[in-house]
């Protein structure tokens, strides 16, 4: 994954976390397992005090 990608899906997942008082922010797909290309679309999850947004 190209570095200035990982820092801004870290930088949002921050974001994410502080905005919402989420428990975890969750990356998966292509992303999460380093076979992301060109037209790769981010799919996450916010889990919060068990409930999913």
């Amino acid at each position: 994954m190209d570095k200035e990608i990982f820092f801004q899906i870290k930088k949002v997942a921050g974001r994410l976390k502080k905005d919402y008082n989420a428990e975890q922010v969750i990356l998966f797909g292509s992303y999460a397992i380093g076979e992301e290309g060109m037209d790769t679309i981010l799919f996450g999850m916010i889990w919060h005090d068990s409930c999913m947004y």
